[in-house]
């Protein structure tokens, strides 16, 4: 609804989120994706409903991913063995309970693209051309946009994943030179979006305005078998999961080894994931604060599925034979699918009605976090008081002054005033400038980690306003300049390829 609101207005680029905190503003585009927003604004457009709209979209999503999911394991396998691993796949909790349980909706937009990425790696990687190329940079692309925080879990797959396919098929190492440099050009076209909120993290409260302390989102060992949580793969697919590994270390013929070991790195990207959520690796987010932002370690459970599911499916024909029959294949997909609906229906079985809510209705009632001033949502962007300066004497004396408008706000320091610094008690992030008749104003902080704006002696006009430090201007730039790349690159490749095509025909 905030999204639409500027959208309307024209503003395609929104930072603040002018309907929250009682119109405080909250910069939360700054570090959560607006553009998810905008399948559903479509289609609330044409009278669909708000809720509905966003249902429709998951669905969609949820299908996709689905036909992503299927086209990456037919790369590994024949038709049925790869309908059952999508089966597998989007019955499993964590898959399923993000659309149902959690409605993690900029998450899963984001994972939802990574078995096309996947996809697109192994197609660049075996056989290259430009099509490949730019769906590796355009999948990149839309999960950063979408979800940053994904697409940095995701990474370990990509890795594994790509490491697994250079042993299965004997690739040289150049192959992968080229994929690196196309992750680099999706990671600059984006730059614009992901790299001032990166800098800026250190700026901001973070996971202190979360209401999870990140060592109580860490999971056990038992924990992966309650299998009527979210956290955990499911009942079918560990217990699928658990004949493959025993299938590959008992069953592979030593003929094969080579086939064998190109497993290796999936296991090996799968036990990186188990590794993550579970509490001996805190010591690595206390050192790693990009992996600490995920401020719950369990989101790497999908990436850990589909690799359990890629996993699984290559493996297929180091089952037991009887294992391998239609009969128990087909138990096996009736199970998961009689596990997915009953895991919906015992958690979530409101969320499956299409019945249109009234905007009166989700105000009052649903978006109750508007009308909030602190808390999960909202204290995480607060500034970050305690990276600022001090003043190097204390203030005699505060004066408050309320802002008067959402991005720029003015007032005026008199001669008798100059001697007082100035609190605004705004939810702005690092992200403002202050000046006074066209010169900088510093600004600090009290020991009580109030944001001051210190006059030194000055009188005039004050101005406050949204900014657009060097590293925003330095961001933008590198993006339109990578796009340009990019259509340059595509461009040349498909001229190029008229050519060829044309003295082929002439000669």
């Amino acid at each position: 609804m905030d999204i639409e609101s500027q959208f309307q207005s024209g503003t395609l680029r929104a930072y603040f989120a002018e309907n929250a905190a009682q119109g405080k503003g909250l910069p939360v585009w700054i570090y959560y994706s607006q553009w998810i927003y905008w399948p559903p604004l479509l289609l609330d457009s044409l009278g669909v409903g708000p809720l509905v709209s966003l249902k429709i979209v998951y669905c969609g999503l949820l299908l996709t991913c689905c036909a992503g999911c299927y086209r990456l394991l037919k790369l590994h396998s024949d038709g049925p063995q790869a309908v059952l691993g999508t089966l597998l796949f989007v019955t499993s909790n964590y898959v399923i309970g993000e659309i149902f349980q959690r409605s993690a909706y900029a998450e899963f937009f984001s994972v939802a693209m990574l078995p096309f990425l996947l996809c697109a790696l192994n197609g660049v990687l075996r056989h290259g051309g430009t099509a490949k190329m730019a769906a590796v940079v355009l999948f990149s692309a839309v999960m950063i946009l979408s979800h940053p925080l994904s697409f940095m879990n995701s990474g370990y797959a990509v890795v594994a994943y790509g490491v697994y396919v250079g042993l299965r098929w004997q690739l040289p190492a150049r192959r992968f030179l080229t994929l690196c440099a196309l992750l680099l050009l999706a990671l600059a076209i984006t730059a614009f979006y992901w790299l001032p909120a990166v800098v800026e993290t250190r700026f901001v409260l973070g996971a202190e305005g979360v209401p999870t302390p990140l060592r109580e989102t860490f999971l056990t060992i038992p924990s992966y078998f309650r299998f009527h949580s979210i956290l955990s793969l499911g009942f079918v697919l560990t217990l699928c999961l658990i004949a493959g590994g025993v299938g590959l270390l008992v069953r592979s013929p030593a003929r094969e080894a080579r086939v064998v070991r190109s497993s290796w790195p999936l296991v090996a990207g799968m036990l990186i994931y188990l590794y993550l959520t579970l509490p001996i690796s805190e010591p690595l987010y206390a050192h790693i604060s990009f992996l600490a932002s995920n401020l719950w370690v369990w989101r790497v459970l999908f990436p850990l599925t589909l690799l359990a599911v890629i996993f699984i499916v290559s493996n297929y024909r180091w089952l037991p034979r009887q294992l391998r029959k239609d009969a128990l294949l087909d138990a096996i997909a009736v199970l998961a699918v009689l596990q997915a609906t009953v895991f919906v229906l015992f958690y979530t079985v409101s969320d499956i009605s299409i019945r249109r809510v009234p905007i009166g209705h989700i105000e009052g009632e649903l978006a109750k976090e508007e009308r909030r001033l602190e808390g999960f949502g909202i204290d995480e962007y607060l500034p970050q008081p305690r990276l600022l300066p001090r003043p190097e004497t204390p203030c005699p004396s505060v004066r408050t002054v309320a802002p008067a408008g959402l991005r720029e706000t003015s007032f005026v320091i008199e001669k008798n005033d100059i001697d007082r610094c100035i609190h605004l008690p705004r939810y702005w992030n690092t992200r403002y400038l202050a000046s006074i008749d066209g010169e900088e104003l510093p600004v600090l902080a009290d020991p009580d980690d109030e944001v001051l704006l210190v006059p030194e002696d000055r009188s005039g006009m004050v101005t406050v306003r949204f900014g657009r430090p060097d590293y925003v201007r330095f961001s933008d730039y590198l993006s339109a300049a990578s796009a340009i790349v990019l259509l340059l690159f595509i461009a040349w490749s498909l001229l190029r390829g008229h050519r060829v095509k044309a003295s082929v025909d002439t000669g």
